[in-house]
């Protein structure tokens, strides 16, 4: 069901499913342009008592910049969910309570989850999967979440999390947010409001207080390779810091490699080091030429 700028549009009591086969007719997948069950295009209207399971959303609704209704009331929603959209969120209300819902079948990749100490939780979603500058769905973790969070690490408001993108059935680059409570799915428009905004992330690093020397930088890396027979070191830039004392962090993946200085090799052992928390490596400036001048080993 797809309707443009509808009003007072009804979608009640139907069953809407996703069999992942192929229409015969046609002779084509019947996934071909399949975005959710009900897509509504800035208009009004109430879906209740309907049964749905796609692998997209669910109930795709957009708002308008006039104001405009849409309740979504007593449904069972076993794939997507609810994904909302509008230039100005203020220019109606949404109403969504008393469904059911058991993501089981629309299970979403290229996630997370933050779980918060008084019962709420959030989803984001449609994170980059992609290598720079393609298309190919080939980037792997590297290109969608920070290099250094794990499963089970405390954030902060402000921390970098990952990378936007537009995995899955996502038409564009943008974060899918779901707020959840202990009742179920949330309107979260008054926490979105209410949040902190931020330009550039949080700026902390393990030891910030070990600041470089004057003239000097230091390199905050996680590591993805080593080579002892060599002393070559390839990781990702997290962030970098100055002899300021201020930090940068990296909003983009960034690759690097140091070649550790003999005397330094025997110091510390890189392949030991876990890969995803920062060593810092602090660099001379020297002309055109950069030397390495200590490696301080990650906290695990």
């Amino acid at each position: 069901v797809d309707a443009s700028k509808p009003i007072g549009i009804l979608g009640q009591n139907n069953t809407i499913s996703y069999s992942n086969g192929v229409d015969n007719t046609a002779g084509n997948p019947d996934d071909a342009g399949f975005r959710a069950g009900f897509a509504m295009d800035e208009g009004t209207g109430t879906f209740t008592m309907n049964t749905i399971q796609t692998i997209s959303q669910d109930i795709e609704a957009r708002f308008t910049n006039t104001a405009n209704d849409i309740n979504i009331t007593n449904n069972n929603i076993n794939g997507g969910g609810v994904n909302y959209a509008a230039p100005n969120v203020t220019g109606g209300t949404l109403n969504i309570s008393g469904n059911t819902f058991d993501g089981t079948f629309g299970k979403k990749v290229n996630s997370f989850w933050i779980y918060g100490e008084d019962g709420y939780k959030c989803l984001g979603t449609h994170l980059n999967n992609d290598t720079p500058g393609t298309g190919n769905n080939q980037g792997g973790p590297d290109f969608m979440f920070s290099p250094v969070l794990r499963h089970g690490d405390r954030v902060r408001a402000g921390q970098l999390i990952g990378y936007v993108g537009d995995s899955g059935k996502a038409t564009g680059p943008h974060l899918h947010f779901e707020l959840h409570s202990s009742k179920g799915l949330r309107n979260p428009t008054r926490a979105l409001q209410a949040a902190t905004k931020v330009i550039t992330p949080l700026s902390e690093i393990p030891r910030q207080d070990e600041k470089p020397d004057p003239m000097h930088e230091r390199f905050e890396v996680v590591r993805r390779n080593w080579v002892a027979e060599t002393g070559v070191f390839y990781g990702i830039l997290y962030a970098k810091q100055f002899d300021t004392g201020r930090v940068l962090i990296n909003t983009v993946p960034r690759f690097v490699t140091f070649k550790f200085p003999k005397e330094l090799i025997n110091l510390t052992d890189p392949a030991q080091w876990p890969k995803d928390r920062t060593a810092s490596i602090y660099l001379a400036r020297e002309g055109d030429n950069v030397r390495i001048v200590k490696v301080v080993p990650p906290v695990d």
